[in-house]
């Protein structure tokens, strides 16, 4: 019991440390460990499809009925960029010209980040601690990252640097989980996790901080097809070596965990021809009200 609620507590304080932020932000020393192979998540994440791209260029760029924009700084803010497997699609995508603002709170994906994308506004940022003024930003982006972060504080923040009637798209390659093998990897992410659990995607906890908060309204919801990642174990195993609460793991705890998704997909996957894992991918609008 020790045990396991000693590794809760490590997952929750690598949280705590790596997207709360007070004064200046630090990251705990185990995410900024499980967190140093930024190329290692670049190369082994799924990327999104033209579609979706698409959709949430659409979204973006029609932000309508914002009545002061003389202050806006940024047309789009990006929370949470990671190492920008998805800031690079979605940039190339919008207008030219659009100014864009990434931000990241974890220096080594920041560092990718920038490399991959050198001409990029980047910066390092918490989401409860933006450092924008007031009324900057007409839509803020969270592309995989929002459940990280899913507090009051954080939307009072986002909140604050928005433009009235501005928007807020949350986007996630959701994992499907009504397929058994990928609920059985789900278990396992799970128990990695601890108390940490409740963080994963996958159980939609994230909604709960918008429960009774009058700051956004007006949610949308779209599901489009999943993004593309091939269906072989090797590609989905190493898809899985890049998660945070498998990053965190001491030495031989993340090799027995991820001895445990190997195995499930050997039984599930190996030989048989699944073309690619089965994601959906969520698009979640928020219009911000500032009345």
């Amino acid at each position: 019991m020790t045990r396991v609620f000693l590794k809760s507590a490590r997952i929750l304080s690598v949280l705590r440390s790596t997207y709360c932020r007070q004064g200046k932000m630090s990251v705990h020393q185990i995410a900024e460990t499980g967190y140093l192979k930024g190329d290692h998540y670049d190369a082994n994440r799924p990327t999104y499809t033209p579609e979706t791209i698409e959709v949430i260029a659409r979204e973006l760029t029609q932000v309508e009925n914002v009545e002061n924009t003389k202050g806006i700084q940024y047309e789009v803010l990006e929370l949470g960029a990671g190492t920008g497997i998805f800031t690079r699609k979605i940039f190339e995508k919008l207008p030219q010209g659009t100014r864009y603002l990434a931000t990241e709170p974890s220096d080594s994906f920041l560092q990718t980040l920038k490399g991959l994308s050198p001409n990029l506004d980047a910066k390092n940022c918490a989401a409860d601690s933006i450092p924008l003024p007031d009324n900057s930003v007409k839509a803020v982006l969270c592309a995989q990252c929002f459940h990280w972060f899913s507090t009051k504080a954080a939307l009072d923040e986002i909140r604050r640097v928005m433009v009235n009637q501005g928007k807020l798209v949350l986007v996630w390659n959701m994992r499907d989980v009504s397929v058994p093998w990928v609920k059985e990897i789900e278990g396992v992410l799970a128990t990695a996790a601890g108390e940490g659990a409740d963080k994963l995607p996958t159980t939609f906890n994230w909604r709960k901080a918008f429960q009774g908060y009058s700051g956004f309204k007006n949610e949308a919801h779209q599901q489009k097809e999943g993004t593309p990642l091939a269906g072989t174990v090797e590609a989905i195993h190493k898809y899985y070596s890049t998660f945070s609460m498998v990053c965190a793991l001491e030495e031989e705890e993340q090799r027995q965990t991820l001895a445990k998704i190997r195995d499930i997909l050997e039984k599930n996957v190996a030989g048989k021809d699944i073309g690619k894992y089965p994601f959906n991918t969520e698009i979640f609008t928020y219009i911000c009200s500032k009345s």
